[in-house]
């Protein structure tokens, strides 16, 4: 009887397998290193060809050219503009710079005085720092989050001041008696 050819194939395989695995367990220092280097040599050597951002040619700025004029309004509609108003008499126009300062990066904002009350303008950024565009609802209430926020901390800036005053007077005068005692 004759031997299964894939049988003899498989079985080779797995020999061959079984050396590879004995001759790396007893390789040498020095010649994984050579090989490390080798395979470094070779990754360089592809990065170098890899270019490193699309090159267009001018057929290819000419067709975009040719579809931002055919659709103008594409680019604009993804900027829409968010407004938000306060009232001026409860709304302090110091927290709505500050989370107007916390969105930078997501968004622009542009606070104007209409009457008795502040209207921000929000608009997405259109390369945000931190991933996709945010659709105008989370932006909105993102930036009522960082509003409150704001107003918390002032809330809180506003309660703990004398206390505050109190731990730093105390902090710098018992630094000032070791500095004294130790000149």
């Amino acid at each position: 009887m004759r031997p299964n050819r894939a049988k003899l194939l498989s079985h080779e395989r797995s020999y061959s397998l079984v050396w590879s695995v004995l001759v790396l367990l007893f390789r040498s220092r020095l010649s994984l290193e050579a090989e490390i280097l080798i395979l470094r040599h070779q990754l360089n050597i592809h990065r170098r060809h890899v270019p490193k951002r699309v090159a267009f040619s001018a057929m290819d700025r000419l067709i975009f050219v040719g579809l931002y004029r055919l659709v103008p309004n594409t680019i604009k509609a993804s900027s829409v503009e968010v407004a938000v108003d306060f009232d001026s008499s409860v709304q302090s126009l110091s927290a709505l710079d500050a989370a107007a300062y916390r969105l930078i990066g997501t968004a622009t904002c542009r606070v104007d005085r209409i009457g008795d009350r502040y209207v921000c303008r929000l608009t997405p950024s259109a390369n945000p720092r931190n991933g996709a565009v945010l659709s105008s609802d989370d932006l909105k209430e993102r930036f009522l989050n960082l509003v409150a926020d704001e107003n918390l901390r002032a809330r809180v800036a506003e309660k703990t001041d004398g206390v505050r005053n109190v731990i730093l007077a105390l902090a710098f005068g018992s630094l000032a008696a070791t500095q004294n005692d130790a000149g």
